[in-house]
């Protein structure tokens, strides 16, 4: 059980790290970023049709 608490922890560090580098970096803010909003225009639009 202890093994996964610690697995757990590390993704979470990994995953805070990243989110970290990409809000300090503007590119890396909008490669992430338009691919996500136009994920959920798409999400959006079938919901609404």
């Amino acid at each position: 059980m202890e093994a996964v608490t610690t697995g757990v922890e590390n993704v979470l560090t990994i995953a805070g790290t990243c989110l970290t580098t990409i809000t300090a970096n503007p590119l890396l803010m909008i490669g992430i970023a338009f691919p996500i909003v136009g994920a959920g225009i798409a999400v959006v639009r079938r919901l609404i049709h």
